[in-house]
């Protein structure tokens, strides 16, 4: 028996200026999914700022985004429509914060592909698809935005969802539906539009509600990012958080690197005295049978086999001011574990901006490219593919604590 899940989790995804946050806030507007008293205050908000109130602002909460008319960082946004509840995630759309969105699709089960009807597919459109195809989002809805300035004609959008569907069948990946839409004058949104009567697919919400994701119950092995370790009397509590499967009283368990054994003798939780089990996505305190030397950035796993990697394949996209050449070194993060990695081979390089193999030098990462290369890490580390365990299979790369790219684990334990 197939299920859906609770709350969908929805990418909004597009260049610049081509009315994501609009677009969500319409959806608060129509679903209901927002205080009234905080719709009174749309127009203060306008004229404070000297500027006309939009419904962008229901969605870019900081002043500095009001005023620059663009969204800072990723705002994740709860919307109850009739037939279920979706969280929306508003992703940043300028080159500058790309590692911001790669950050929300990874969380996402549904991307919209938004692109303006007025301007059409932009470089920052095709890089978002990329983005969406490197995370295997395969729920993707194509979401053709300002159709009120093109005067809603049709062979504009059916010009603009051609040029999509391009873009997309060259990675390999194939619109569920496409839906022309004004956000500013609801036309689409929550009811067919008067305006576009043309338009014989489904508006919005209703595409989103066809869309269906399995429900799967988490039976993934145990895996826990020790965040830190503190004194307790005369114990000592481990804290971490649960990236994948169930950690339960008097559980047998392994800490890696190393494979140490241990127990879990007491599970803590905040205002909760007696706690027996603890699923993915808490943060347990727990007091282990021995807690000697864990430490921040180790692994809390269970009885399954594990093994700790130091090479592995990966996808990486780039957005360090500089190239990154084989065998210089950069510091990987990827959860609470750390490590000096470096590249040991690129197996391909990619042009987001075209989608083009980049065929020239293949002993560096160049900059805003993406590549399948195999890096090699000074000390071991537990990671999982993507595809397994997303927490430990994303990860990003630093150098002088300064983000240079952003990645996904396609295979351990080379």
């Amino acid at each position: 028996m197939r299920h859906t899940v609770e709350h969908l989790k929805v990418l909004v995804a597009g260049h610049l200026d081509h009315g994501k946050s609009t677009l969500i806030g319409r959806l608060l507007v129509d679903t209901r999914s927002w205080p009234r008293e905080r719709l009174a205050a749309l127009d203060q908000i306008g004229r404070e700022l000297g500027v006309e109130a939009e419904l962008a602002f229901l969605v870019d909460q900081l002043k500095e985004e009001r005023l620059q008319g663009r969204t800072m960082d990723m705002t994740q946004v709860l919307i109850k429509a009739a037939h279920r509840s979706y969280v929306f995630i508003d992703a940043p759309g300028h080159t500058e914060l790309i590692h911001n969105m790669l950050t929300a699709a990874s969380r996402a089960q549904v991307a919209l592909l938004v692109v303006a009807a007025d301007e059409g597919i932009k470089e920052q459109t095709r890089k978002h698809a990329f983005l969406i195809h490197m995370l295997d989002i395969k729920s993707v809805i194509t979401v053709i935005t300002k159709m009120d300035v093109v005067n809603y004609k049709e062979d504009r959008f059916q010009k603009i969802n051609q040029d999509v569907a391009g873009v997309l069948d060259r990675l390999n990946m194939k619109a569920l539906s496409s839906v022309p839409v004004s956000a500013k004058g609801g036309d689409n949104i929550s009811d067919r539009s008067r305006c576009m009567t043309w338009h014989q697919g489904p508006c919005l919400l209703q595409a989103l509600d066809e869309v269906s994701i399995p429900f799967q119950e988490d039976r993934k092995p145990l895996r826990v990012s020790v965040q830190d370790v503190y004194p307790h009397g005369t114990q000592t509590i481990v804290v971490g958080r649960i990236e994948s499967g169930v950690i339960r009283k008097g559980q047998s368990v392994k800490i890696h690197p190393g494979a140490r054994e241990s127990k879990i003798e007491r599970l803590m939780m905040f205002e909760k005295p007696w706690v027996f089990k603890a699923a993915k996505g808490e943060n347990p305190g727990l007091i282990l049978a021995n807690s000697a030397g864990v430490k921040r950035g180790e692994m809390i796993v269970d009885q399954d086999p594990v093994e700790s990697t130091q090479r592995f394949k990966a996808n990486v996209f780039w957005i360090g001011p500089e190239v990154w050449i084989i065998g210089m070194k950069m510091t990987l993060r990827c959860g609470t574990q750390e490590a000096p990695v470096e590249i040991e081979s690129i197996t391909r390089r990619i042009d987001p901006a075209r989608l083009d193999i980049v065929e020239d030098a293949d002993d560096h990462l160049g900059i805003q490219e993406a590549a399948e290369i195999v890096l090699r890490a000074d000390n071991p580390l537990v990671l999982e593919k993507f595809s397994f365990i997303e927490p430990l299979g994303r990860f990003i790369i630093e150098n002088n604590n300064v983000i240079q790219g952003v990645g996904i684990v396609t295979q351990t334990g080379l």
